[in-house]
């Protein structure tokens, strides 16, 4: 779905808006983290991508954030190989001290999820936080513990990740769960 919905931001003329879309469903962090992205949050992508082929994003407590204290995202190159390509291009077209997008809030970034879907005829209602939930489902269908889940996703406990497992996705096996 974040291709699809990325694809139609591109077409409407909101490429950036698209790009940070398919990073936010790659990283599994918090709408607001990632709207509020400036290039100097992000180590060159070109520094790691020689040694580890990883994107790695230093997260600034921000407003809007649960847990008020910086965090580390990492984009695997191995796993999302497109995201660590995005982030190098959001990266070195993006002036020091601006925002990758234009994007201001949840609420507009859930506008723009919402004008894509209409634009592609879906009949459906996303929210910036849906890709985030996504995430989370598809890593523990990976097999990704749910320790390791919370800690890449910044969740501060089990009992929070639990809300944002996609339901639709844990009745497909009995193991999204401990």
């Amino acid at each position: 779905l974040a291709s699809a919905l990325a694809f139609a931001l591109a077409n409407l003329g909101k490429s950036r808006e698209g790009a940070l879309l398919l990073l936010h469903s790659c990283c599994g962090r918090r709408p607001q983290e990632m709207i509020s992205l400036v290039p100097e949050q992000i180590l060159p992508p070109s520094v790691l991508r020689r040694r580890d082929n990883r994107g790695l994003i230093r997260l600034h407590p921000v407003e809007g954030t649960k847990k008020r204290r910086p965090e580390v995202a990492v984009l695997d190159g191995n796993r999302f190989p497109h995201a660590v390509l995005i982030l190098e291009a959001l990266y070195a077209t993006t002036p020091p001290g601006a925002r990758l997008t234009s994007i201001t809030s949840v609420t507009a970034y859930t506008r723009h999820l919402r004008k894509a879907a209409r634009h592609l005829r879906l009949d459906l209602r996303p929210t910036a936080h849906r890709h985030r939930a996504g995430w989370a489902s598809e890593c523990r269908l990976r097999g990704m513990s749910v320790t390791d889940i919370c800690e890449a996703g910044g969740w501060s406990s089990l009992s929070a990740l639990r809300s944002y497992l996609d339901i639709s996705l844990t009745a497909m096996t009995s193991t999204i769960l401990p």
